[in-house]
């Protein structure tokens, strides 16, 4: 289970970095708004990241995945990883990364 959240809080960093460096902010779209641009679909995400760390830490790596799946199937949509880099994002990470 550990490496699981290894795993998961890799991605989170990986993903931030992506959006940090291209100015994304963090902005959630949740209720009944819905994001009109490209650049608003990546701030939700940005925002996003921030919830799955908070799951991680309370151990709700159920919900934490769900929102990290949300965030890579936009991330896909837009193209900013392929399939195959989203799978190796995936990978355990080795002992000597830790």
């Amino acid at each position: 289970m550990q490496s699981n959240v290894i795993v998961m809080r890799e991605a989170v960093k990986r993903y931030r970095a992506y959006l940090t460096t291209r100015g994304i902010p963090e902005e959630s779209y949740f209720g009944d708004k819905f994001p009109q641009t490209e650049r608003e679909v990546l701030s939700h995400c940005h925002a996003m990241l921030s919830e799955v760390d908070e799951y991680l830490k309370n151990d709700k790596l159920v919900r934490a995945a769900v929102c990290l799946g949300f965030v890579r199937g936009c991330l896909w949509s837009l193209t900013a990883y392929t399939l195959n880099e989203f799978i190796s994002h995936l990978e355990p990470v080795s002992q000597a990364e830790i």
